[in-house]
């Protein structure tokens, strides 16, 4: 399932859901960069929405715009609430039994036998992330960069922890 990996301008091919990942979990060498990108909290309940109303993927402007009406509530809003927003314009379909499970990726774990990476390794974005799980514990080579560094955790609000050995 590596082949459907989304792609960044810059920094190629990134996983973005915990499916993604456990393809990783027997490998012990990446290729080019792990990258792991993970969708907004917001983006994931539009996409759930649109599976649960519409049994399809939304368009790129509709996944826009109504993760702009989700991300700027007052509050977090329930998955019901954003299922509701959705119904409110397409028309309900037949329960879908084609659905993806479209889940955050909470857990490094299924990459806790990578021991090098050719490229750089750029963790961002994932807010449901809060543990590494001995994910990357064995990772002791990066033989790459992005943008200057061979690692980079950015915007992972509620990562705690760290890798369990230093890298040389």
């Amino acid at each position: 399932q590596l082949h459907s990996l989304a792609k960044d301008p810059t920094l190629g091919g990134y996983f973005a859901d915990p499916t993604q990942l456990a393809a990783l979990e027997a490998c012990d060498h990446v290729e080019g960069n792990l990258a792991i990108k993970c969708p907004s909290r917001c983006s994931l309940q539009v996409r759930r929405a649109f599976w649960t109303v519409a049994c399809r993927e939304p368009s790129a402007s509709e996944a826009q715009a109504f993760t702009a009406d989700c991300a700027s509530a007052a509050t977090v809003l329930a998955q019901t609430d954003v299922d509701s927003m959705v119904a409110n314009e397409h028309a309900a379909v037949a329960p879908c039994s084609s659905a993806p499970i479209i889940e955050p990726i909470t857990t490094l774990a299924p990459l806790r036998n990578i021991t090098s990476v050719s490229g750089a390794v750029v963790i961002s974005g994932c807010e449901q992330l809060e543990r590494l799980d001995g994910g990357l514990a064995q990772l002791s080579a990066i033989s790459g960069t992005f943008e200057g560094r061979s690692m980079t955790l950015t915007a992972n609000p509620n990562l705690g922890g760290g890798l369990q050995r230093m890298l040389p």
